[in-house]
């Protein structure tokens, strides 16, 4: 006959007995030394940057669940915590590596190479019912290169970023010294902390260095704010140098513009007459539009330019914005792509619109001499694009208009 296991469960007996098994279990886990095990694998380190014998290996054993602390305590009594209340959830053994090196009271982010002499690792282990357990281990350095790399001279330029694609104080240059060997690494932190770029890593000797940050994440600036570029370098031997400078952000936002409507006119003209163009434009972008000479209404002789108009006065500037207008066939002295341009006649706020008017006298004679006699007039090809100086082409080619030229 098969017994029913819950009958001898249910049984008082059996109760018992279950009952002394854990009771048991739980004193020979009680039994078991909270720690144990605790050695060096090597006593004596030089953390020197050679990497030899630069570190040496504690290990420790946890007979129970526990938290730990690690200090590294001086001969002169000074103590430095080098694991604070850390959980160890499960017993066994554990290891903690220790390369003679701990992080700034006041910066976390910082390290430095303690100076040679014998030194105690205690470590302490507390269960949770409150039972403790210490141990230590004696530990010599020798040979130690305590000397910090330095960041000096630190400094972004400008401080105030404009992010907005105007070429107007688009990008800050920062600059540093950095006084011996390092590995040097970049990065910018919100006023959350959070990494905003991560810049390049990488060994570089002692000497001046300059990075740059466009304020742009996946081509999108940053939102406003004051942001920490922070350098950070490690040596060989272990030491950490952290610097920062804050750059504050102000004006953030993608410019975008839109030709709503181009048209040109007389579709039919005799050379030397005037072909009047006419170019409305919307400000679609989160920023304003700055823009540039020459105004609406501007004449152009079709042997101009924009550049060479008014004694160069009204040459390109980066990042302001104006109507161009282009010809298919024209003539290669005329200059470059989109010759004839116009300002919108005053920067453009979000939302605003202009309406830009201009004309071109169409004067090349040469023109004559491409066609012959056949046929009486010259099919030229018009259109226009909003031209952002130095920057972009946009809308390019749109409106185009075939214009007719009686020779």
């Amino acid at each position: 006959m098969i017994q029913n296991p819950k009958s001898k469960i249910q049984n008082p007996k059996w109760l018992c007995v279950v009952a002394l098994l854990v009771l048991a279990s739980a004193g020979c886990a009680a039994s078991q030394p909270l720690l144990s095990g605790v050695r060096l694998t090597r006593p004596l380190i030089s953390p020197d940057g050679s990497g030899r014998t630069s570190a040496t290996e504690l290990h420790y054993a946890l007979g129970r669940p526990a938290r730990v602390n690690l200090a590294l305590e001086s001969p002169a009594g000074e103590r430095v915590l080098l694991r604070r209340d850390e959980p160890r959830p499960v017993s066994g053994s554990y290891v903690f590596r220790f390369d003679g090196s701990y992080e700034l009271p006041d910066d976390s982010a910082q390290r430095r190479v303690i100076a040679d002499g014998q030194y105690r690792l205690v470590l302490e282990a507390r269960d949770a019912a409150g039972q403790a357990d210490q141990a230590a281990a004696e530990v010599q350095v020798q040979g130690a290169d305590t000397a910090a790399p330095q960041i000096e001279r630190l400094q972004a330029q400008p401080a105030l970023l404009t992010p907005n694609f105007d070429a107007r104080d688009d990008v800050a240059y920062v600059g540093y010294r950095l006084s011996k060997a390092a590995t040097a690494a970049h990065y910018v932190a919100d006023e959350r902390g959070a990494k905003v770029w991560i810049g390049p890593s990488q060994w570089r000797a002692a000497g001046e260095y300059s990075e740059s940050w466009n304020a742009l994440v996946r081509g999108r600036p940053v939102p406003n704010g004051t942001y920490q570029f922070v350098v950070r370098a490690e040596d060989e031997a272990g030491n950490v140098s952290v610097a920062r400078t804050p750059i504050q952000v102000a004006l953030a936002g993608l410019p975008q513009a839109r030709i709503l409507s181009v048209s040109f006119g007389p579709h039919k003209l005799m050379l030397g007459e005037l072909l009047r163009v006419e170019v409305r434009v919307r400000n679609v972008g989160e920023v304003t539009l700055h823009t540039q000479g020459p105004d609406p209404g501007y004449t152009y002789s079709s042997y101009d330019n924009y550049f060479s108009i008014e004694d160069r006065a009204l040459v390109d500037k980066a990042g302001r914005w104006r109507v161009g207008v282009d010809w298919a066939g024209s003539p290669g002295s005329i200059g470059g792509k989109y010759p004839y341009r116009w300002g919108f006649g005053k920067d453009l706020e979000p939302g605003e619109e202009a309406t830009v008017v201009g004309f071109i006298r169409l004067q090349h004679e040469d023109q004559r001499a491409r066609f012959g006699d056949n046929p009486d007039y010259h099919k030229t090809w018009f259109f226009a694009a909003l031209v952002q100086e130095g920057v972009a082409v946009h809308q390019d080619r749109v409106g185009g208009t075939e214009i007719q030229v009686s020779f």
